[in-house]
């Protein structure tokens, strides 16, 4: 098999922190802007025509489940649902007294939990009504689902106030309180790390993404299973900033902030081996394809999306490489004054982007109008 290798890079967003999650059945690949307040799907790389949707001014958070994403705009302090198939908008999930930052789902939808930076966490399912979770002393950074289908029975969230919270839906009660494992900040958009927070799918463990270590804890004891550490020979002031489990959380993924994505044997802890995106720009989204375990996808702050393939052994064969986005950018600027031989590669891509997407400028969607 060959080595885990970028099969490429194209641009799908305006510069910001930006977000990424797979369909649960590992068929499309949605990606989220805050700047540009996009969320757009594309089924697979290669894909030239993906849908866009314009959730708002600012996006600032992406969940999805197997037939609506979530997300949450500025301004409106809630989170809303979106038809994965059409965009088309399905309401109001939950509200906060101030803008929601972080949320996950359950594949089927059912289960929903969203942290916000009024600092409380809030739960909802459908049939049972919604639960808040109040502890957190700074606006939530992060959030993550017990991933145990027949229980989900705990959340675990992370905060600008430096610590990580275990909770337990039934009652809303704090089981553990982690301390002083992340920088403290007054607010999420200084925060040097979004403090990412995951439950492995085997629902035996959570893994937290601090700035020099991923810590691996064992679920109902709450203790550190493993300490997951940069290797040796790291850039110096590389820090790990996004998070993500393969399908069957045999692995677990971290990215940081040089754009370097490395892998751990989540059983004992054994580090497998690094991948350089070929990109020095911070990832702020990691996301393992739930059902192909050698394909991983990351999201960095400058807007770039990029897919790692042949990453573990037992994955599918790699697909015939996609067409590269210069090639395609070179394309679309034909007509333009300025030849794209002349263009570097970010000039190119923001061209790709003016003609691609500008259509959706002046739209606002019809929920917006109801606050």
């Amino acid at each position: 098999m060959p080595p885990a290798s970028v099969t490429g890079t194209r641009f799908a967003h305006n510069e910001g922190h930006c977000f990424l999650a797979y369909s649960p059945d590992g068929g499309r690949v949605l990606t989220c802007g805050s700047t540009d307040g996009e969320v757009r799907v594309f089924r697979g790389f290669a894909d030239g025509e993906e849908k866009s949707h314009l959730v708002g001014d600012e996006a600032l958070a992406l969940a999805c489940s197997s037939e609506k994403f979530f997300s949450s705009a500025n301004l409106t302090n809630s989170v809303q649902a979106f038809s994965l198939d059409d965009g088309s908008s399905e309401g109001t999930v939950l509200r906060f007294t101030a803008d929601p930052t972080c949320v996950d789902v359950a594949p089927d939808g059912s289960f929903l939990v969203a942290g916000a930076e009024d600092m409380t966490v809030k739960v909802v399912r459908p049939e049972e009504g919604e639960i808040t979770l109040e502890g957190h002393e700074a606006p939530v950074l992060s959030v993550s689902l017990d991933t145990s289908e027949e229980e989900r029975k705990f959340v675990v969230s992370s905060s600008c106030d430096g610590t990580v919270r275990v909770w337990r839906v039934s009652d809303g009660v704090q089981v553990k309180s982690i301390h002083d494992l992340l920088p403290k900040c007054a607010d999420v958009s200084t925060a040097a790390t979004r403090g990412p927070v995951a439950w492995s799918p085997a629902a035996s463990t959570f893994a937290v993404a601090a700035p020099g270590s991923v810590q691996v804890y064992e679920r109902d004891t709450w203790e550190v299973a493993r300490s997951l550490s940069l290797p040796e020979g790291a850039e110096k002031g590389e820090a790990f900033t996004a998070l993500s489990w393969s399908g069957g959380g045999s692995h677990v993924a971290a990215a940081t902030s040089r754009g370097n994505v490395h892998v751990w044997r989540s059983s004992d802890g054994k580090y497998i081996t690094s991948v350089n995106t070929g990109r020095s720009y911070a990832v702020t989204a990691l996301a393992w394809n739930p059902r192909r375990r050698s394909e991983l996808s990351f999201i960095d702050d400058h807007g770039w999306w990029g897919v790692v393939e042949n990453l573990l052994e037992g994955g599918e064969e790699r697909k015939e490489e996609s067409k590269t986005l210069d090639v395609i950018a070179k394309d679309k600027m034909e007509k333009k004054k300025k030849p794209h031989e002349e263009m570097d590669e970010d000039e190119l891509a923001r061209a790709l982007f003016e003609v691609g997407h500008r259509k959706h400028a002046n739209f606002v969607p019809s929920w917006i109008c109801s606050f």
